[in-house]
């Protein structure tokens, strides 16, 4: 949901990772995204061409690490985060992503406090409401 500091937690776990010392590629979906983060996209580290594979995509990923790495293991044992609001990455000609099998495998975390809107419920119920298209006439 909108204002939930999506952005700076995933901004925070880079920190983490980083005092750690740890070498990791941060990888995005979308050039955006990878500009916001400081990273690359998928596409450009993997060198394949980007398609809307949609709820496949995943999938795609794990065959495309495997093609590249040797350790035979989901996503050959790297370590994966998504971040991010799906809702607003629906694909255009296919599911979801959280439709893929792959998806079954990741731990969810969700955020339900807006941080950004706290002061204003009236505004976050119907940005909520646009969000899910259910917008109700008493809004």
């Amino acid at each position: 949901s909108s204002g939930t500091e999506k952005s700076y937690l995933t901004k925070l776990i880079i920190v983490c990772i980083k005092i750690e010392r740890k070498t990791y590629p941060l990888i995005a979906s979308t050039g955006i995204a990878a500009q916001n983060v400081e990273g690359f996209t998928i596409h450009s580290i993997l060198r394949i061409v980007q398609t809307e594979l949609g709820y496949q995509l995943l999938a795609f990923y794990n065959l495309e690490f495997k093609n590249k790495f040797t350790e035979n293991s989901i996503f050959e044992g790297i370590c994966v985060k998504v971040a991010g609001d799906l809702i607003q990455f629906l694909p255009v000609s296919s599911k979801a992503v959280f439709y893929s099998s792959v998806w079954q495998l990741f731990h969810s975390l969700f955020l339900y406090k807006s941080q950004r809107y706290n002061e204003d419920n009236k505004f976050y119920k119907m940005l909520k409401e646009i969000r899910f298209r259910k917008i109700l006439n008493a809004t």
